[in-house]
C-alpha cells in the first residue's frame, strides 16, 4: 500500500511536468495591425515567458523527485538498521534457546539421578520393612512356645538379657525403617524440586522460542520492505531521468526560442531603420505640419496614464521620453496626428490593446510624476524630439541608433 502511494504521487509529478510540455503550441497574433515581425516577437516573448514557467516547473518537479528519492533512501537506511538489530536478536534468542535446552537436558539428568536414588531408597525401606515383620514375627513365635525352655536351658538372667537385644533390635528396626522414609521423602522433594524447575525452564524456553518466532517474521516484513523500498528507489531514479529529460527538452526549446527572438529583433532593428529613415523623409515634405491643440484635461489624463503603464517605474527622464515619443508622432505624418489617436494606433501600444490602460484610468492609478511628464510635453517642452519608438533594455538593436534612458532604448 505504502508502494502504491509513492507510485502515485511520482506519476502524478511526472504528468504535471509532461502536461507542461506538451501544454506548449502555437500563440494566436496580438495585433492584427503590427507587422509580421512585430507579431512573431510578441509571440516568441509569450512563448519565452511560457517556457520559463515550465521550466521552473520542471526543476520542481526535479527536486521534488529527488526529495522522495532521499526520503526513501533515508527510509532504506533506516530498515536495513533495524534487520541489523532483528539479526542480532534472532541470535541472542537462539542462544539462550541452546542454553535453556542444554538447562533442561541438564535437569533431566538429574531427575533420572534423583529417580534412581528415589528407587534404591524406596526399595531399602520395603526391604527394610520386610526384614523387621520377619524378625517381628519370629520374636513373636519364639516368644510363644520357648520362654519355659528358655528359663530352664539358661536361667532366668539369660533370658532377661535375650529380652532386652530383642526389644533393641526392634527399636533399632524402627529406627532404620525411619530413616529410609525420611530419605525417600527427602529423594521425592528433591526429584519434585527438579521437576518444576525444569517445568519452569520448558516454559522459559517456550517464550524464548515464540519470541524468536516473532522476531523473525519480523524481519521477514522488514526485508520484503527493504525490496519494496529498493524497487521504489529504483523506480525513481527512472522518473528523474525523465523528469530532468523533461527538464533539459524544455531548456532546449527556450534557448532555441531566445536565439530565434534575438534573430526577430535584429531583423525588427533593421525593419525600424527603414521606417524611421521614410518617416524622416515624409516629415520634410511636410514641415508645416503642427500638432493638434489640447483643448481639455482628457488628452492629458490619458497621455499620463499612456506614461504610468510604460514607465511609471522609470525615472522622471524616462517618463519624458515616453511622453516625447507620443507627441513626437503627433507631429509626424506617418501616424495619427490626436493624442488619443496615437495612442490607440493597432499595434502600437500593448497597455491600450491588453485593458491596462483602461483600468488604470478607471481607478486613477497615475501618478502625480507621470501627470508632470505629461501636462510638460502637451505645453510643448519636448526635451527629445527625434523619438518614434522605445523598447526594453532585453536585447540590442543593431544598426539603430538608440538612447538609453533609465531601463530603456529610445530611437
Amino acid at each position: 500500500m505504502k508502494k502504491n502511494r509513492q507510485r502515485t504521487k511520482l506519476n502524478k509529478i511526472i504528468a504535471l511536468v509532461t502536461t507542461a510540455v506538451l501544454g506548449v503550441s502555437a500563440l494566436s497574433p496580438v495585433y492584427a495591425a503590427k507587422t509580421a515581425t512585430e507579431t512573431k516577437i510578441d509571440e516568441q516573448n509569450e512563448k519565452i515567458e511560457d517556457l520559463k514557467e515550465q521550466q521552473e516547473a520542471a526543476e520542481e518537479a526535479v527536486e521534488q523527485l529527488q526529495q522522495i528519492k532521499d526520503g526513501m533512501e533515508n527510509q532504506l537506511s533506516g530498515l536495513n538498521e533495524d534487520l541489523s538489530e532483528l539479526s542480532d536478536s534472532i541470535e541472542e534468542l537462539s542462544t539462550q534457546i541452546l542454553r535453556k535446552e542444554e538447562e533442561i537436558d541438564a535437569k533431566q539428568a538429574q531427575i533420572d539421578e534423583a529417580s534412581a536414588e528415589l528407587e534404591q531408597s524406596v526399595a531399602k525401606q520395603d526391604q527394610q520393612y520386610e526384614d523387621m515383620k520377619k524378625r517381628i514375627r519370629f520374636m513373636y513365635e519364639y516368644s510363644q512356645g520357648s520362654v519355659y525352655m528358655s528359663l530352664l536351658s539358661t536361667g532366668f538372667s539369660n533370658f532377661i538379657s535375650k529380652s532386652e537385644y530383642i526389644k533393641d533390635l526392634t527399636a533399632y528396626d524402627r529406627k532404620m525403617l525411619e530413616e529410609y522414609k525420611a530419605v525417600t521423602a527427602e529423594v521425592i522433594g528433591k526429584k519434585t524440586a527438579l521437576e518444576k524447575e525444569q517445568a519452569e525452564l520448558v516454559a522459559a524456553k517456550k517464550e524464548l522460542t515464540g519470541l524468536e518466532d516473532e522476531t523473525k517474521k519480523q524481519k521477514e516484513e522488514v526485508t520484503a520492505s527493504i525490496q519494496e523500498t529498493r524497487e521504489d528507489i529504483a523506480e525513481s531514479l527512472e522518473d528523474i531521468e525523465d523528469a530532468q529529460a523533461i527538464a533539459d527538452a524544455i531548456d532546449q526549446q527556450l534557448q532555441e526560442a531566445i536565439a530565434y527572438e534575438a534573430e526577430l529583433e535584429k531583423k525588427k532593428a533593421a525593419e525600424d531603420a527603414a521606417r524611421i529613415a521614410a518617416i524622416k523623409a515624409a516629415e520634410e515634405a511636410n514641415k508645416n505640419r503642427q500638432a493638434v491643440v489640447v483643448s481639455d484635461s482628457s488628452d492629458a489624463e490619458l497621455l499620463a496614464a499612456l506614461i504610468y503603464c510604460e514607465a511609471g517605474g522609470e525615472p522622471y527622464e524616462g517618463q519624458l521620453a515616453v511622453g516625447s515619443v507620443v507627441m513626437n508622432r503627433v507631429r509626424s505624418a506617418s501616424f495619427p496626428n490626436t493624442v488619443s489617436g496615437v495612442i490607440y494606433q493597432s499595434g502600437q501600444f500593448t497597455p491600450a490593446a491588453s485593458g491596462r490602460l483602461a483600468t488604470v484610468l478607471a481607478n486613477n492609478l497615475t501618478t502625480n510624476s507621470c501627470r508632470s511628464a505629461a501636462n510638460s510635453v502637451l505645453a510643448g517642452n519636448i526635451p527629445y524630439p527625434n523619438y518614434l519608438y522605445f523598447r526594453s533594455a532585453r536585447v540590442s538593436l543593431p544598426g539603430v541608433a538608440v538612447t538609453w534612458i533609465g531601463n530603456q532604448q529610445f530611437y
